[in-house]
């Protein structure tokens, strides 16, 4: 059994723009000396955090599959800022 086919799409794509918001935010406003792996987990964390925070209050705008993009970016922009601005 593939172990690709057992995780649903949903996350990939979620980990995917998580993934570019993380290295998109590393490229404008990130130190040239950190890693762009030091904002990985927080871009990740944020958009999982922003996603959780959507389903529970409810909201729907920009849904892409059952992944709300909008709230999930929000969620890892502010994840971000708040690693940039506590340990960078």
């Amino acid at each position: 059994m593939d172990l690709f086919m057992l995780v649903p799409p949903p996350v990939y794509f979620g980990v995917v723009v998580g993934s570019v918001v993380a290295f998109g935010f590393h490229v404008l406003i990130g130190h040239q000396r950190r890693s762009s792996l030091f904002y990985w987990p927080f871009g990740l964390s944020g958009f999982l955090a922003g996603g959780m925070a959507a389903r529970q209050v409810g909201l729907d705008y920009m849904l892409v599959g059952d992944v709300s993009v909008l709230t999930g970016i929000l969620g890892a922009l502010i994840g971000l800022t708040l690693a940039h601005l506590l340990f960078a």
